[in-house]
């Protein structure tokens, strides 16, 4: 497995060793909104972004925003993956293409912070 922040300006990859949990159960991503934040349950894959086809629907794109994230389990560790051709996804401050998610990790998806936790808790 690769991992974007690893690198200098998130176009280098590197390996990585990636312990495999024994549970992820109660994961979720916190939706920071502008009315306040909302916890959303993580399934076996979830869409998170401002178009009509992801499963959690951002508030305040319109027309205007595309941007879109794709949060997945694989091998016991959750994924995130940027599926927008147009505007801003970043992990970490950093473009993202894909990434391996942490607990505490902070995705800016356009205008929206959302962040990863492992556990409920």
């Amino acid at each position: 497995l690769r991992d974007v922040r690893r690198g200098e300006g998130g176009a280098v990859y590197q390996p990585i060793d990636v312990p495999v949990l024994a549970s992820t159960e109660g994961a979720h991503v916190l939706v920071i909104l502008p009315d306040g934040p909302r916890t959303v349950p993580l399934g076996e894959s979830t869409t998170i972004g401002y178009t009509s086809e992801c499963s959690v629907r951002l508030d305040g794109g319109g027309a205007v925003r595309w941007e879109a994230v794709r949060i997945w389990r694989r091998e016991g560790r959750y994924m995130a993956h940027n599926l927008s051709r147009i505007g801003s996804v970043l992990i970490a401050g950093k473009p993202l293409v894909w990434a391996i998610l942490e607990d505490g990790d902070e995705l800016q998806i356009g205008a929206q912070k959302v962040i990863f936790r492992e556990r409920a808790g």
